[in-house]
C-alpha cells in the first residue's frame, strides 16, 4: 500500500481533531471498523459504529478549549504502521494535559481512497501542566 496516502491519512486525522472537523475524522475509516482508545491503566474503549465514534469524539475534545495533535516518526509495514503523536489539550481554566500516543493503524484501499480499518489509540502517558 502507498505509504504517501498512510501518511497522509494520519496526518489528516490530528487536523480534522485540531479544527473541530469530527464528521471528517469518522469519515476516514471503512462503513465496517474498530477503533480503540487504551489508557495508560489499561482501561479500553472501543467503537465500531461511526454514530458512537463520532459521538465519542465530540465528547472527548469538547472539555478543551484548544487541541494540538503533532505527529512524529511512522513505521510501516505492507497495510500496517505503527505512529507516534503528541498531543497537547487546552482546558479552560488555562493548564494543560499533554497525551503521549502510540496509533496502531490497519488501512484498506477502496476506490484509490486509503481508509482505516482498524485504529488503536495507546495512550502510553499522561501529563498535566
Amino acid at each position: 500500500m502507498n505509504e504517501i496516502k498512510m501518511k497522509q491519512l494520519i496526518d489528516d486525522w490530528a487536523f480534522y481533531a485540531d479544527s473541530k472537523q469530527h464528521e471528517k475524522q469518522v469519515a476516514l475509516f471503512t462503513d465496517s471498523f474498530e477503533n480503540v482508545t487504551i489508557m495508560p491503566d489499561g482501561t479500553r474503549q472501543i467503537f465500531d459504529s461511526k454514530a458512537e465514534l463520532l459521538d465519542g469524539i465530540k465528547s472527548a475534545l469538547s472539555n478543551f478549549t484548544k487541541t494540538f495533535h503533532f505527529n512524529g516518526q511512522v513505521k510501516f509495514g505492507d497495510n500496517h504502521a505503527t505512529s507516534y503523536c503528541i498531543a497537547h489539550h487546552l482546558k479552560p481554566d488555562g493548564s494543560l494535559l499533554v497525551m503521549y500516543i502510540c496509533y496502531e493503524d490497519d488501512f484498506v484501499e477502496e476506490n484509490g481512497v486509503v481508509k482505516f480499518s482498524r485504529r488503536e489509540l495507546n495512550i502510553e502517558i499522561i501529563e498535566e501542566r
